[in-house]
């Protein structure tokens, strides 16, 4: 990550992926377009803090996705949106937001988070602290609006 001053974190290494491979018995859904897709759009992107995307093809999370302030891992039925979670020093586990959701549900949805995020955390703030601030049903609902608890609910 690299600071550049009053404009907050410049994204730079932000996510991770392990595609699916025909070794892979467990692989469900190919993560490599969807990073594409990410990394066009938020790599250099200025936001408040340290940030990383974490993208799974199977449930098996190789990428690390409970452990990135979002992750999504494929499932049969689609993309699970996990938010929140950090390694280091203090470790938090990231928490489920949606399940099932298309590819364009999930970029929607990322949209809307990172949106809300760059506008509302402070600096330096990861994620998962401030959806801790806020509380989940909060960050869900009551800050991201009811396209967050629609795709939740689906």
């Amino acid at each position: 990550m690299l600071n550049d001053g009053d404009k907050g974190v410049i994204v730079q290494r932000d996510r991770q992926t392990y595609a699916v491979t025909p070794d892979i018995p467990c692989g469900v859904v190919q993560p490599e377009t969807l990073r594409l897709k990410f990394d066009g759009k938020y790599r250099g992107m200025a936001l408040p803090g340290k940030f990383k995307i974490g993208i799974s093809g199977c449930p098996h999370q190789c990428a690390e996705t409970c452990i990135k302030d979002i992750g999504l891992v494929g499932t049969v039925k689609g993309w699970r949106l996990l938010v929140g979670g950090n390694g280091g020093a203090r470790p938090r586990l990231a928490q489920e937001l949606a399940r099932d959701l298309t590819e364009d549900q999930a970029l929607q949805l990322v949209d809307t988070i990172i949106a809300y995020y760059k506008a509302n955390a402070g600096a330096h703030k990861r994620l998962g602290a401030m959806i801790e601030k806020v509380g989940l049903d909060e960050f869900r609902g009551g800050n991201l609006g009811p396209e967050v608890v629609s795709a939740a609910s689906e």
